[in-house]
C-alpha cells in the first residue's frame, strides 16, 4: 500500500488560499406544470378517484420541454469544482482529479467503460451529456423488434422500467410500507403474535412496522390538511381588505404595513401574514404543499392505489421482464438522474459547463425511481440484471430505502452482478442516521446471512469543503460497518434539466456518483484489475483526516469512526496504487 499523507486541520487551514463562496441560485425552481397540476387537482378533487388520477397523470406525462443549456461562467464553474482539487496542492479536501490529469494520465488515454445509472430519467440531449450516453448498437431504433433478443424492444439507450405506452412513465409509486401491507394483509390482518407460526414471525414484525408507518403518515397528512386550511383561510381573509395592494396573493412587509387595520382580529391576521413572509413562506408554497398532500392521499399512501395499472405488470411475478418502454429521456421537472450522470461523465473538453470524471465513460440510463414514492424491488433487480447483461462494468444507484419487500430478490441480483465482476456503488442516504443500527438498515445490503455475502457493494457518504468539525455533512447517514468511504457531496455544480442547464446542489447521491466515476476511471486505465481490486484501491488510497466532527445524534466524533475506511476518495493516490498492482499482475 502506498504511503498516504495524513492532513491535520491546522496544516490545511494555514495553507488554504482564499476562494470565493459560490452559490448558484436557480430562479426557475417552481415549474409551471406543477402549478397546473395543483390547479387541476384542486378543481377535480370532488371527482371519482380514477378520473382524478387520470387528470393529474395526463398533466405530468405530456409536459415535455426543449432543452436549453446556457454556458456556465468559467469562474463559477471553477469555484464549484472544488471537489476536483487536491488537499496537498490546493488545500481543499477534493478527490485530486485535476492533479491526476496533470501528473499521471491524459484525456486521450484509456478504454471505454459503461456505467449504468439506476435513477429517474436522464436528459440525454443535454449539451454536456449527449456524447456520453450509451448506445446499444445491436438494436435497430423504432422498429418495434427485439433485434438483440435481450427481452427489451428498441432499447437503444437503456430502459425505463416505469414506462408505459410509447413515451409515458409512472410518476407515482406507493411507499414501500403500503406494498408490505398489501402483500401481507391477507395473511396477518387482525392477528396477534400468538397466532403466528415461528417461521412467519419476522414477516409479521415487518407487517406491524409497516402498519405503524402507515398510521403515522395518515396522522401527518391530517395535520398538514388542517394547517393548510388555516393558511388558505388567512390568505383569503387578507384579500378581503387588501384591495389597495396590486398583484395576487403574495404580499410584502411594506404593503401589509400600509393597510388600514380596522379591528384587533385583522391586526392578528396581518401579524400572522408578516410571520409567514419573514419565514419565507409564500402562497406558492401553499400550492406546493397542497399538491404534495393530494398526491400522498390519492397515490403514495393509499392502500387502494394500483401503481402498476398503467405499466401492466405484476410486481410480484419476478419472472416477467420486458415491461416498461425505451424512453429514458427526462422531462424538465425530473432532474436527479441528470445531476448524477453529469458528475460521472459530463464532457470534459467542450469549453463550457462542467467536467465529468472521464470522457471514456458512457452512461447507461436505467429508470427505476419515480418522481414520488419508493422504487420497486422487482424493477431494481431486473435493472441490475439488464446492466450486467448489456455491458455495464459499474452500476451507480444514488438512492435507497429503509424497508424492502424482498431482500432475497435484491441480494440475488447483487450476487449475479458480483459473479460477473460488476461493481455496485450506492449512496448512504440523507437522514443523518447511524445505519449500523438494525432499525436504520439501508437496502441494498451486502450480507444476507453469515454465509451469504457479496464484496462488490460500495456505500458512500458525503463531506463538505470545510476542514473543521463540519467536514462531515451531518445531514447524511454514516456507519462504521455500513458505509465504506466518503466523497465530496456538498455545494457541487452539476448538470440539470432546468432552463439554466446546471445547478449547485448537495447530497450523498453526488458522493456516490463521484465514486462511480473514479472507479470507472481506474477501470479505463487499468482494465486488468478486478472489481475487488478496484474497491480495495478506493478504500485504502483515500485521504484520512484527523478531525473531530459532529453528527445529528452525537457531537465530537472522530471522522474516521464514521465509515469502514475512515477516508475520503483520492484519485491521484488511487491511480498510483492501481499502477503498482497492475504492474505486479503482468
Amino acid at each position: 500500500m502506498l504511503p498516504v499523507t495524513r492532513v491535520s486541520k491546522t496544516q490545511a487551514i494555514q495553507s488554504r488560499k482564499p476562494r470565493a463562496n459560490v452559490e448558484i441560485q436557480n430562479k426557475n425552481n417552481i415549474n409551471e406544470f406543477k402549478k397546473q397540476l395543483f390547479e387541476a387537482a384542486y378543481y377535480f378533487l370532488k371527482m371519482p378517484r380514477l378520473l382524478f388520477l387520470f387528470c393529474i397523470t395526463f398533466l405530468f406525462v405530456n409536459c415535455k420541454r426543449t432543452p436549453i443549456v446556457q454556458e456556465v461562467d468559467s469562474n463559477l464553474r471553477e469555484e464549484s469544482a472544488w471537489f476536483h482539487l487536491d488537499i496537498e496542492q490546493d488545500s481543499f479536501p477534493g478527490i485530486s482529479l485535476d492533479r491526476s490529469y496533470r501528473e499521471l494520465i491524459s484525456e486521450k488515454e484509456g478504454i471505454e467503460v459503461i456505467v449504468a445509472v439506476m435513477d429517474n430519467q436522464i436528459d440525454i440531449h443535454h449539451e454536456d451529456l449527449k456524447d456520453r450516453i450509451y448506445t446499444n448498437t445491436n438494436e435497430i431504433p423504432n422498429n418495434n423488434i427485439d433485434d438483440d433478443k435481450n427481452g427489451y424492444i428498441d432499447d437503444i439507450h437503456g430502459w425505463n422500467f416505469l414506462g408505459y405506452g410509447k413515451y409515458n412513465y409512472e410518476s407515482y409509486l406507493s411507499y414501500v410500507h403500503i406494498r408490505i401491507i398489501r402483500a401481507f394483509s391477507k395473511k396477518f390482518k387482525g392477528k396477534t403474535e400468538a397466532d403466528i407460526a415461528p417461521n412467519e414471525l419476522n414477516n409479521f414484525e415487518i407487517y406491524q412496522e409497516a402498519l405503524q408507518r402507515y398510521r403515522n403518515k395518515a396522522e401527518e397528512e391530517r395535520y398538514i390538511k388542517t394547517t393548510l386550511e388555516v393558511k388558505k383561510e388567512l390568505y383569503e381573509f387578507i384579500k378581503t381588505f387588501a384591495d389597495r395592494i396590486p398583484g395576487h396573493e403574495d404580499y410584502t412587509m411594506a404593503q401589509l404595513d400600509s393597510l388600514e387595520i380596522r379591528n384587533e382580529e385583522e391586526k392578528k391576521l396581518v401579524e400572522r401574514m408578516k410571520k409567514n413572509i419573514s419565514n419565507g413562506y409564500t402562497f406558492e408554497h401553499t400550492y406546493k404543499d397542497e399538491e404534495n398532500l393530494l398526491i400522498e392521499l390519492y397515490t403514495l399512501n393509499n392502500l387502494k392505489y394500483n401503481e402498476r395499472s398503467n405499466i401492466g405488470d405484476n410486481p410480484y411475478d419476478y419472472e416477467t421482464v420486458g415491461y416498461g418502454n425505451p424512453n429514458v429521456d427526462a422531462p424538465s421537472h425530473i432532474s436527479h438522474g441528470t445531476q448524477v450522470a453529469g458528475l460521472i461523465a459530463a464532457t470534459r473538453n467542450n469549453g463550457f459547463g462542467i467536467r465529468g470524471i472521464s470522457n471514456n465513460i458512457k452512461i447507461m440510463p436505467l429508470v427505476i425511481s419515480p418522481e414520488y414514492g419508493d422504487y420497486n424491488d422487482k424493477d431494481l433487480a431486473n435493472a441490475i440484471r439488464y446492466a450486467v447483461d448489456n455491458g455495464a462494468k459499474i452500476i451507480n444507484m444514488s438512492g435507497g430505502k429503509y424497508y424492502t419487500e424482498n431482500k432475497e430478490l435484491l441480494f440475488s441480483a447483487l450476487k449475479y452482478a458480483e459473479n460477473k465482476g460488476i461493481l455496485f456503488v450506492t449512496s448512504s442516504g440523507n437522514d443523518g442516521r447511524d445505519i449500523d443500527k438494525p432499525v436504520n438498515t439501508m437496502h441494498l445490503i451486502d450480507k444476507l446471512s453469515e454465509k451469504d455475502t457479496v464484496e462488490n457493494l460500495i456505500r458512500v457518504s458525503a463531506i463538505t469543503k470545510h476542514l473543521d468539525s463540519n467536514l462531515f455533512d451531518s445531514r447524511n447517514n454514516y456507519g462504521k460497518e455500513s458505509v465504506d468511504l466518503f466523497a465530496p457531496g456538498v455545494e457541487i455544480m452539476t448538470t440539470d434539466t432546468s432552463v439554466l442547464g446546471y445547478i449547485n446542489t448537495s447530497g450523498s447521491s453526488l458522493s456516490a456518483a463521484i465514486t462511480s466515476g473514479v472507479a470507472a476511471l481506474l477501470m479505463s486505465h487499468y482494465p486488468n484489475l478486478s472489481y475487488k481490486e478496484i474497491k480495495k484501491i478506493l478504500m485504502e488510497s483515500g485521504t484520512p483526516y484527523d478531525l473531530i466532527v459532529n453528527t445529528r445524534e452525537k457531537d465530537s466524533v472522530p471522522f474516521n469512526d464514521l465509515s469502514k475506511s475512515g477516508r475520503v476518495i483520492n484519485t491521484y493516490n488511487a491511480l498510483r496504487m492501481a499502477e503498482d498492482i497492475s504492474n505486479k499482475k503482468e
